[in-house]
């Protein structure tokens, strides 16, 4: 077996501690956003180790794959939302509230600044230090889990399995393109697209 080496050791370790602190101020729920958004910025401690992938896609190519991406997403949305009316737009902008997001400049930081270093960290830091060691597909369902564990101590099941789902698909999308630009465009333009559809 091939030797797990530092800097995945030091991701990990970054990781087990963002979790601790999620751990320790799990009754504090109103205050996760700022929490989180915090341990994103201490996640990023973790740049140190990233390098470009020499395999990646073309910039355009990439673009294009993240757009897809979204869109994938608001189609697994809209069909979910038929089965599942927990889910509902305004459900989960109830939940963003339980969790301290009242502002509109909140959202806009997430979208700016907590989306880009969560897949920093998730997808080009820690994904792809794990597919060195397993397969793609292994790695992706692995990372999926891990980057959903961290909202779990704030949002329902129902919540957190929808969660999963935009992982999987932004997980797959990255492991395609090889380049951070595709799952930052994924998540971003989904969550754009949803409010034009479902925000009014």
């Amino acid at each position: 077996m091939k030797k797990i080496d530092r800097s995945l050791i030091a991701l990990l370790l970054i990781y087990s501690f963002m979790h601790g602190v999620l751990i320790f101020l799990h009754d504090e729920k109103q205050v996760f956003w700022y929490v989180y958004t915090g341990l994103l910025l201490f996640s990023s401690l973790g740049y140190v180790f990233y390098e470009r992938n020499i395999e990646s896609k073309r910039l355009f190519q990439s673009i294009g794959t993240g757009l897809i991406a979204a869109f994938i997403i608001v189609f697994i949305y809209t069909v979910l939302l038929q089965f599942h009316q927990a889910i509902t737009f305004n459900e989960l902008l109830r939940e963003m509230i339980k969790m301290g997001v009242y502002f509109k400049w909140q959202l806009i930081i997430t979208l700016i600044v907590a989306i880009p270093l969560h897949e920093l960290f998730m997808r080009a830091l820690l994904q792809d230090r794990i597919m060195q060691y397993i397969h793609p597909i292994a790695a992706i369902i692995i990372t999926s889990v891990m980057s959903t564990a961290l909202f779990s101590y704030a949002v329902p099941l129902n919540t957190i399995i929808m969660i999963f789902i935009v992982q999987l698909v932004i997980s797959i999308s990255y492991v395609y393109t090889k380049r951070l630009i595709t799952p930052i465009m994924g998540e971003i333009c989904a969550i754009v697209i949803l409010i034009m559809i479902f925000g009014r």
